[in-house]
């Protein structure tokens, strides 16, 4: 286990992001329980070293829901996944988070401190519903042409929101970037699979190794990658009680 100690930025208030943050009170508001107005996605600024990111890694030694696909014609691993909670402590007073990171994810480290630093010192009064930790979900694969990384079905858009959760997603991708929608329609809510692609507007999409922000609102899907090709996709999240 890596430990990542943060230094954040006090001073950075979420003062100006209060509209953005506060949106899901009036999705309380309608009663339904759940997310009703989608909020645009953000770049927290920076890129990512790119070797160190996209590097192949093998998830074969983590215990936590791990998950790895071989090619049936060739043996070929073509795709790993793995999902676990990183525990976090912070020092207020001190201005600095602490993280706890396995060591077979330790090429991820850049994009957890920039993500962890754009948390805490944009949302420093922020209380998290299951304790300190950040849920933290890796997908290393080798798409087909023509085909998505995290879609079961192509151009469908989704929201990662549950019901009652108030979450913030960063996402983060090596190539085809994730590509995510605003869908302003008060009243609008469940998890968004039922929209259709042409009803949707302009596409905010990232560049590659630039991680985006948003909340359990926002509508986004995995890209069609016409050629194929090897992606990387990191998502670091935190689900709020407040």
């Amino acid at each position: 286990m890596v430990e990542l100690e943060i230094p954040l930025t006090p001073g950075l208030s979420a003062a100006a992001d209060g509209d953005y943050d506060n949106r899901h009170r009036l999705a309380e508001a309608l009663g339904n329980g759940l997310p009703a107005i989608s909020s645009q996605a953000r770049l927290i600024g920076g890129l990512l070293d790119q070797d160190g990111f996209s590097r192949q890694l093998d998830f074969s030694s983590l215990v936590e829901s791990r998950n790895r696909l071989f090619s049936s014609a060739t043996s070929n691993l073509v795709r790993q996944t793995c999902e676990l909670k990183l525990p976090f402590e912070i020092d207020h007073e001190a201005a600095l988070a602490t993280y706890q990171v396995p060591d077979e994810l330790v090429q991820f480290s850049e994009a957890i401190r920039m993500i962890a630093r754009y948390e805490h010192s944009t949302y420093p009064q922020a209380q998290y519903r299951h304790g300190d930790q950040a849920a933290l979900s890796i997908d290393q694969a080798t798409v087909a042409p023509g085909e998505t990384q995290r879609s079961r079905k192509l151009l469908e858009v989704h929201r990662d929101g549950t019901l009652g959760q108030w979450q913030h997603v960063y996402v983060v991708t090596d190539s085809h970037p994730t590509e995510f929608f605003e869908w302003p329609e008060p009243g609008v809510a469940g998890s968004g699979r039922g929209i259709e692609p042409d009803e949707l507007g302009p596409a905010l999409v990232p560049p590659e190794y630039e991680v985006a922000f948003t909340n359990s609102t926002n509508l986004h899907r995995s890209p069609v990658i016409e050629g194929g090709g090897h992606r990387t996709f990191l998502r670091l999240s935190y689900t709020h009680a407040n």
